[in-house]
């Protein structure tokens, strides 16, 4: 048995919670806004954004 199966088995939820899910989307909304427009110049340069992500 995998360590998540005996998780599973002993009841602990994997389900993020409503808080988790708002964070999730929040990160999600920023990197699209803020880095994707930018990752293609990241890779070239082989740098990253320390200006967004500090």
């Amino acid at each position: 048995m995998s360590i998540a199966e005996h998780a599973v088995a002993q009841g602990v939820s994997f389900s993020l919670t409503d808080e988790q899910r708002a964070l999730r989307e929040l990160a999600h909304d920023f990197a699209e806004r803020e880095i994707r427009p930018r990752a293609a110049e990241y890779d070239v340069n082989m740098t990253h954004p320390a200006d967004v992500i500090a």
